[in-house]
């Protein structure tokens, strides 16, 4: 047995040793912000959009700053909540962050740092690169008018701490394999939101929402034209939402 403790004493040296660069190095973000971009717009504001991805617990957007301005939260329809296991965009056809009263010049590729405040991952930084308007965003900002073309419907079964999306659509058909391409009547794909944060693109007619903080939550599907613009029926797009309450 003696000859046993030079043993155990190296393996306890080599767990602690493990143990404690765990402590010392830094941990992942719950939550990971990338593709950040500021985009001028015609009234001097910018339009902040970027992915969020989830790793962790079931989330709120609550606030962002910067230092180079003032910016807030554009276009929520309810608290921006983020499931788990999520990648959602803040996006100019949903959700996002403008930010007034820039310091300096809007130069292309300058960077604007950016801290984004979650209710439970609590502060996260990231710069948003200035970029040009996209040269399609005034088209694909215009909604197509169809009076004669799809329509949806929107049901949310929940599965244990996960919600199951099925979509309906009439005269409409996903089709992934148009996409970026030249509109064709009655194709495209479905833009998925969570009170008004855009969670995902939809190319069927199913989708899986992560778990989701406590709380009442609007789910919406809009249809869209495979150059992305929304389909349109007197002027309001072709959508269809459900309602969830996390107890």
């Amino acid at each position: 047995m003696k000859a046993l403790k030079p043993v155990l004493a190296v393996v306890l040296i080599a767990v602690l040793g493990a143990f404690g660069w765990a402590l010392m190095w830094p941990q992942a973000p719950a939550i990971m912000i990338t593709e950040a971009t500021a985009t001028p717009m015609p009234n001097g504001a910018l339009v902040l959009a970027m992915t969020l991805t989830n790793l962790g617990d079931p989330d709120r957007l609550t606030g962002a700053s910067s230092p180079e301005g003032d910016v807030v939260i554009a276009g929520a329809e309810g608290d921006l909540a983020l499931p788990t296991g999520s990648t959602p965009k803040l996006a100019m056809d949903g959700a996002h962050l403008i930010l007034t009263g820039l310091t300096g010049q809007a130069t292309d590729g300058r960077l604007i740092p950016l801290t984004l405040t979650f209710q439970t991952a609590g502060p996260a930084t990231t710069r948003a690169r200035l970029t040009p308007p996209p040269a399609q965003m005034a088209h694909m900002q215009t909604p197509l008018d169809a009076p004669t073309g799809p329509s949806v419907s929107l049901t949310v079964t929940p599965q244990g701490d996960t919600y199951r999306v099925t979509v309906a659509p009439q005269n409409f058909r996903f089709a992934q394999d148009l996409v970026d391409g030249p509109h064709q009547p009655g194709t495209g794909h479905g833009h998925l939101y969570l009170n008004g944060l855009k969670l995902q693109r939809l190319y069927a007619p199913q989708a899986v929402i992560g778990a989701l903080p406590r709380g009442r939550h609007q789910v919406k599907v809009v249809l869209n034209t495979n150059d992305h613009r929304a389909y349109a029926v007197a002027g309001e797009p072709v959508a269809a939402s459900a309602a969830i309450t996390v107890p």
